[in-house]
């Protein structure tokens, strides 16, 4: 996972979205925007939210990893833009080597990293700004590979984040974020 590129050209799909619930916590209706980028950007969605793919139960987080390992890129909104709260799908598509189109955190950083590893979806003021860019990283090979880049210099040598991906402890990934976070940016 670390100090190396996933390979991008055995990757079937293009653009993924696994999520069961289309009405977001904080009252914004994320089915109206997902609906409107789908419009512009094919994508597969598994789970209950625009279904248009099967097989994979998305409350599995071995499955659904195992599923974005055949994406570039998966979409990862998040239930609620609450300061500091940030989805376990997007520790799961770094894990698979995907890169994630995060709509979430207002201010998320990321985890002290030099590189750009995510796509902020919040810096497109619409669904078709945003499709425009997604079709942009993918089809060029160069941004594959500096969406990647963090993986060669970024994280501590010594954290392993496959193996902290599926922890449910204070050694898991989401809290080693969260610490950083924490001494970085502050409440």
């Amino acid at each position: 996972i670390m100090g190396t590129y996933p390979d991008r050209h055995n990757r079937t799909g293009m653009l993924a979205l696994y999520n069961n619930d289309c009405v977001s916590l904080d009252g914004s209706y994320a089915h109206a925007y997902l609906s409107e980028l789908q419009r512009h950007i094919a994508f597969d969605a598994y789970g209950s939210c625009l279904k248009n793919a099967g097989g994979v139960n998305v409350r599995d987080a071995a499955a659904v990893i195992e599923s974005m390992r055949g994406y570039r890129a998966v979409l990862v909104w998040e239930g609620t833009r609450a300061e500091g709260y940030v989805t376990e799908q997007l520790y799961w598509a770094w894990l698979a080597g995907a890169v994630p189109i995060y709509m979430g955190a207002p201010r998320y950083v990321g985890p002290g990293l030099r590189h750009p590893a995510y796509i902020d979806a919040s810096d497109y003021p619409n669904p078709a700004d945003l499709a425009a860019r997604i079709k942009q990283f993918l089809a060029d090979d160069g941004e594959w590979v500096r969406y990647q880049q963090w993986r060669l210099d970024d994280l501590n040598p010594d954290f392993n984040l496959e193996h902290s991906a599926l922890r449910q402890d204070a050694n898991s990934l989401p809290c080693h974020l969260a610490r950083w976070y924490m001494e970085h940016v502050g409440n």
